[in-house]
């Protein structure tokens, strides 16, 4: 059984409602489906809504700093989550996935071996990061659940505050809360999961794009190199044109990660500082580690973008394109000065995602830990 680069995003997308496209069932149940996705995504909002209200509530009156950065981070993580949840639905985010799975089936079908197995490689790499996303992320989940289990008082809220304009029951109350941070790990794995195939879908096609260009002249002759030529030029655009979408689709998630990413390291890095009790220190830890493993994931998958187009014009260095014919040399000059243009996904409209902005993000959290530090002490 082949591997795949998007089938462990589907099911996620899936469970939260999100996957639209290429659904083998029957018109009523897509009907039920998209009532269910409708539904499902209304309660989150809702869920988000109420908790920013409290939040702002908290922030007005005269109640403890502590409790007014708790409530305010944990309103920014969870709002966060459903930022990139409406940007997915805006730009239309899983259609981009007709392009994978047309692409997949095309490698699997296509019996060259180097490319089958480079592309292997790269399903392998996807699966390994999805399941550390969720595991991690439900772990987190998890020991913040536990903690306030542990930590119980009447006198508390549970988990964390919400604002309805209503009574509501204290157990439906809690039911709720630990219900929306069970979905808060599907819709979180759903998106993260779903950007890290399409990011390393397209390096994966870059690379085989660098494998064809590099055999190119050596496996055809004749008119068969023209059209092999003219073939590999719409891919290296076709490529061009993908990244160029999902950059403006996803270039504002990014911006907001990198400006959330300082301060809510630094909370957690504080929190695990500060914290009285081995389950505190445990969540804190955990949800730091989250963080940090999530930006460098994002940053590093985004460098590659930027390494892997640029490999393009190396791979046509290796071709031997100087001994072509002049229309050929000519056009394959072209693609060469395009690859040494490299791609990237940005960070807003600001400057390229990559290792030295997830560095840049760590010495900002580390900058604010310290003077939280000073504050709290």
């Amino acid at each position: 059984m082949n591997k795949s680069i998007y089938k462990i995003s589907k099911y996620f997308m899936i469970i939260v409602g999100l996957w639209k496209i290429r659904l083998n069932i029957s018109p009523t149940l897509k009907i039920i489906y998209s009532a269910y996705s409708c539904i499902l995504q209304i309660m989150y909002f809702i869920f988000n809504l109420s908790l920013i209200i409290r939040a702002v509530q908290i922030v007005l009156k005269n109640t403890g700093d502590e409790n007014k950065f708790g409530a305010i981070s944990l309103a920014a993580v969870i709002w966060f989550i459903n930022f990139r949840v409406l940007i997915y639905l805006i730009y239309g985010i899983p259609k981009m996935f007709i392009s994978v799975i047309e692409q997949e089936n095309d490698i699997f079908n296509s019996g060259n071996q180097e490319i089958l197995t480079m592309y292997r490689k790269q399903c392998k790499f996807y699966t390994i990061i999805s399941i550390y996303i969720t595991l991690n992320t439900a772990l987190a989940t998890c020991a913040f659940v536990a903690s306030h289990v542990i930590n119980y008082s009447p006198d508390k809220n549970f988990m964390f505050e919400l604002w309805f304009p209503f009574e509501i029951e204290p157990h439906v109350y809690a039911v709720y809360k630990f219900l929306m941070s069970q979905w808060g790990i599907l819709f979180n794995s759903a998106v993260q999961c779903g950007m890290q195939s399409l990011i390393i879908f397209i390096t994966s096609q870059f690379d085989i794009l660098q494998i064809n260009i590099r055999n190119v002249f050596t496996f055809e002759r004749g008119k068969n190199v023209h059209c092999a030529v003219k073939k590999y030029i719409q891919k290296h655009q076709f490529l061009i044109k993908f990244v160029e979408d999902l950059n403006n689709s996803i270039n504002s998630i990014i911006l907001l990660e990198f400006l959330l990413d300082s301060v809510n390291l630094a909370a957690a890095l504080l929190q695990i500082i500060t914290a009285q009790s081995i389950i505190e220190i445990t969540f804190s830890l955990v949800y730091f580690v989250l963080l940090l493993s999530q930006l460098f994931i994002l940053a590093w998958s985004a460098n590659e973008i930027y390494t892997q187009s640029f490999n393009v014009s190396n791979a046509i260095y290796e071709s031997n394109w100087m001994d072509q014919s002049e229309p050929i040399k000519k056009t394959m000059l072209i693609m060469l000065m395009r690859a040494q243009k490299p791609l990237a996904l940005t960070i807003g409209p600001f400057r390229p995602m990559n290792m030295e902005a997830g560095l840049m993000t760590v010495k900002g959290a580390y900058t604010y830990a310290g003077v939280m530090r000073q504050k709290y002490t």
